[in-house]
């Protein structure tokens, strides 16, 4: 190290097992908070996930045409709603665990503050970017080359893995600017997060395994009971309304699962970016920041 130059910052390492456990009890030690802060897009994510019942209704009341065309508006609606309900919970719920802001009484489009077009950005820049470039590419390259007769073999396989792990390990580094951005962190960005997250992405890797695995567990176990006892062996619902039930049971349960998420990340970044809560929400902290030492 030169002279005048300061010492670098030492490495913090992420520890996994308390971040799977802050996950976890991040919401059932909070959960009328959750459920508080998840109630409006909580219900609009359940009736975007039920939407696409919409359509089949229409088809089976002999519309075939009017489904068709509703099929296609729904997709579009079922997009826009799922990101907006899905940031504005990310933004409070984020705020609660770093800030302790509970965010008054359920609202969303009067709610809708500075953090959530910033996370916006983030989303559309880290999320919505690349799959618009995964897609293009599969589309006019991966796509074609198949239906002519390509065959892409191990080394392709493996080649595409490679490019959705460098993608996943790349999207981590960065990971740590959305709850930046929810507390409303100055000066904290892509930088900060890429140093904050140096040599942590695996751990993150393992900590996101160690939650998503045995929930998606779950998640089959209720989906191969659903469909074992209101599906008839011939394929035909038994009971649309309580088809319709177990549907909104595994719902509430990805809703769960978005909690948790957020959660794994607020944690990241209370250990990794020193993050102190302020005082009080009302504190100017809340505003600049507040990082300890």
């Amino acid at each position: 190290m030169g002279l005048g130059e300061a010492p670098q910052a030492p490495r913090k390492n992420l520890e996994i097992t308390h971040t799977v456990g802050d996950a976890f009890t991040s919401v059932t030690d909070n959960f009328s908070a959750f459920a508080k802060i998840a109630a409006v897009p909580g219900l609009l994510y359940i009736l975007v996930g039920l939407s696409p019942f919409l359509p089949l209704l229409l088809w089976q009341a002999g519309s075939p045409a009017s489904a068709s065309v509703l099929s296609a508006y729904v997709e579009v609606a079922t997009i826009l709603i799922s990101w907006f309900a899905g940031i504005y919970f990310a933004v409070a719920w984020h705020r609660f665990l770093l800030l302790g802001e509970t965010g008054g009484r359920p609202q969303v489009i009067s709610a809708w503050r500075g953090p959530h077009w910033r996370f916006l950005f983030y989303a559309i820049l880290f999320v919505v970017v690349p799959w618009l470039i995964a897609f293009v590419v599969s589309v006019t390259l991966i796509a074609p080359g198949i239906g002519r007769g390509l065959n892409l073999g191990w080394p392709g396989v493996i080649l595409v893995l490679a490019a959705v792990g460098v993608g996943a390990w790349l999207w981590l580094r960065v990971s740590l600017v959305f709850p930046g951005a929810a507390v409303g962190a100055e000066g904290y960005g892509f930088k900060q997060a890429w140093a904050d997250t140096r040599g942590n992405a695996g751990r993150l890797i393992v900590v996101l395994l160690l939650v998503y695995v045995p929930v998606a567990i779950v998640l089959w176990i209720v989906s191969f009971l659903a469909a074992d006892i209101f599906i008839t062996p011939n394929g035909v619902v038994g009971g649309v309304a309580t088809f319709i039930l177990s549907a909104v049971v595994v719902l509430a349960i990805q809703i769960w699962l978005m909690g948790v998420t957020v959660s794994i990340f607020s944690s990241a970044f209370r250990q990794l970016a020193s993050w102190a809560a302020p005082a009080s929400p009302a504190s100017a902290a809340t505003q600049a920041g507040g990082f300890a030492g």
